[in-house]
């Protein structure tokens, strides 16, 4: 079996290089994995060849076959399977329309799942970011959340341990926000001490029915590491982020309502926020040219002005021994309260007379830009969105129609989906080019190893029929397709590829050593490989039953990955031992004419 080993080896080493090549969130998640495997199939390879062997001519010594319990039972499952396999052989035709007809099943399937980046982790703890209407101040938003702490604590003792609120900017400006903006953190006790709601989708619908009773804000439920990962990621504390990029802030603000108004009506969206582009009061000074040439005022003097009375200028530095400390002039408090203030500042003209500034423009409070973001050098504002009860993919798509659909931007305007969403697309098109490429590689190692295309296609054919069996297992839990389940379908590859080439392998080597029919070899081969095919199944899935049952921190990505390996295992395992022999008996051509069953070798 060296032949079978060696390439078998090569082949999931290959299988794993499309993990290698992620980057971004999900390769810095599941590359240290596709090493560490890569590393110790290495490993593997090189003692199966070397030191297995040398440990076997010690320790394995000649004994009579089925002595032993694990034999016995080996015996008595290939029995029951040994007359089943017998009369498929005679049903070609059939078993082969059933097969294609599983694939294209678990292709529709497929299409039919719902998509998403990465499972949601649940981290124990809320982070809800409430949004007051812009320019509320201080005062207004600490009302706003003591009351909404207050009623929170009351209504769940038992499920809450406490609430803690930050308002603004932080000391440290890693998160400029304004006064209107309120992070508020909620620690949760033991889901097992809790009374009033028995899972965290009740609380979190009884959170957003108590914001509700909130007139003005809006609010986004989120999680603290979740919300924190989706800002560094898009700009947005949300899990979906409609970018909508411009050059007009009015225009852009009214895209953007639009926008938010159909993903109202778009199931499975949730905490709706647009981006507040006006609404922030500024005083503006609008200089009345004629009048300062008139009194020979040149702009630049009164913008010094304005700016030392209303926001300082340096003036020098005092010494107090050793220590220096910069000296600014403004005006007093008192005199920088109101906007008589201001027109009521006096400026010097050139002879000394002091003109008020309400003579020399028009000083107005108007309602201007509370905030202009940019990327890559281009203005945009926020939609942004949390998803719930829903799959990312297609809760995103289905947004996306409705915007093309009633949505015609001017030009130089676009739209673009960030978030998990936009995650998800970047590896989806990244694992669409090195996928094919792994898979190419591993059909030229197969002619290598077999020196028949035909073998290949047979051993190949592996590949999409144990996907079904992933496919129809996270339907079975309710998971959505994810890069963890991706990662899963990976990893399942080299596994069916394997057992392929050992039935396969072996059915060619007692080709060439017995002048038998094709089926009696078949069955010779089956007998043979029947324990090993079903070990190295069971080990490889019982390996990932701990990681498909885990429920700790964490689980909710290993889960898809088990997940998808278990199911695959199973349906690439009926593959290798119903339909791959069906296959090679129908397109394999060697001693084709010899008769069905060699009575001699398998008597009734």
């Amino acid at each position: 079996v060296k032949k079978s080993v060696v390439y078998g080896g090569l082949i999931i080493l290959i299988v794993y290089f499309p993990i290698i090549t992620l980057s971004g969130v999900e390769g810095k998640m599941f590359s240290p994995m596709a090493m560490t495997v890569s590393f110790a199939i290495s490993g593997a390879l090189l003692l199966s060849l070397t030191y297995v062997p040398m440990m076997c001519s010690l320790f394995i010594k000649p004994g009579h076959h089925g002595d032993s319990f694990s034999d016995k039972i080996m015996d008595f499952i290939y029995s029951k399977y040994e007359p089943l396999i017998k009369n498929i052989l005679l049903f070609k035709k059939q078993v082969l329309i059933a097969a294609l007809s599983l694939l294209f099943l678990g292709a529709f399937l497929f299409t039919q799942s719902g998509g998403e980046f990465i499972p949601k982790l649940d981290e124990g703890d809320y982070n809800i970011e409430i949004r007051l209407p812009v320019g509320a101040s201080l005062e207004q938003s600490k009302a706003i959340s003591t009351k909404f702490e207050k009623i929170l604590l009351s209504q769940f003792p038992d499920e809450i341990l406490d609430v803690v609120c930050k308002i603004g900017t932080p000391e440290i400006p890693t998160d400029p926000v304004p006064f209107e903006a309120t992070d508020v953190i909620i620690s949760l006790s033991n889901q097992d001490s809790w009374k009033k709601v028995k899972t965290k989708e009740e609380l979190t619908k009884k959170i957003t029915e108590i914001l509700g009773d909130f007139a003005g804000i809006s609010y986004s439920i989120s999680q603290p590491i979740e919300n924190r990962f989706n800002d560094m990621i898009s700009g947005a504390k949300t899990d979906v982020v409609v970018k909508v990029f411009g050059d007009d802030l009015d225009t852009l603000a009214n895209y953007s309502n639009k926008i938010a108004f159909l993903a109202r009506d778009v199931k499975g969206t949730a905490d709706i926020q647009t981006q507040k582009l006006g609404g922030l009061p500024q005083i503006m000074i609008r200089y009345d040219r004629e009048q300062l040439s008139f009194h020979g005022i040149r702009v630049k003097s009164v913008n010094d002005l304005i700016e030392t009375a209303f926001a300082g200028r340096h003036a020098g530095i005092i010494y107090e021994g050793e220590k220096r400390f910069p000296l600014s002039v403004r005006l007093s408090s008192e005199h920088r309260s109101s906007l008589d203030d201001v027109k009521l500042l006096m400026v010097s003209n050139k002879e000394g007379f002091l003109i008020p500034l309400k003579e020399l423009a028009e000083i107005s409070i108007e309602k201007g830009p509370a905030e202009i973001s940019r990327e890559n050098s281009k203005r945009k504002v926020n939609v942004g969105f949390n998803v719930r009860n829903r799959d990312v993919e297609s809760t995103v798509k289905e947004l996306q129609g409705k915007v093309k659909k009633d949505i015609v931007l001017p030009t130089g305007y676009t739209i673009e989906y960030g978030g998990t969403f936009e995650n998800l697309q970047r590896a989806k098109e990244r694992l669409q080019i090195v996928l094919p490429v792994a898979l190419c590689i591993i059909l030229l190692l197969l002619y290598a190893s077999f020196g028949s295309m035909k073998d290949c296609l047979m051993i190949f054919s592996a590949i999409p029929l144990s996907a079904v069996g992933g496919i129809v297992s996270l339907m079975l839990r309710g998971m959505n397709f994810s890069i963890s389940a991706g990662v899963g379908f990976i990893c399942l590859f080299g596994v069916a590829v394997l057992n392929g080439i050992l039935l396969i392998g072996h059915f060619k080597v007692l080709l060439e050593k017995k002048e038998n029919s094709i089926e009696d070899v078949i069955l010779m081969g089956l007998k043979d490989k029947f324990r090993p095919i079903i070990i190295t199944t069971l080990v490889a899935a019982f390996g990932f039953i701990p990681m498909a049952l885990s429920n700790g921190a964490g689980s909710e990505v290993s889960k898809p990955l088990a997940t998808v390996v278990i199911g695959g295992l199973i349906s690439a395992t009926v593959l290798t031992l119903i339909v791959l022999p069906v296959i090679y008996a129908t397109f394999a051509t060697e001693n084709k004419k010899k008769p069905l069953i060699n009575e001699e070798l398998f008597p009734e």
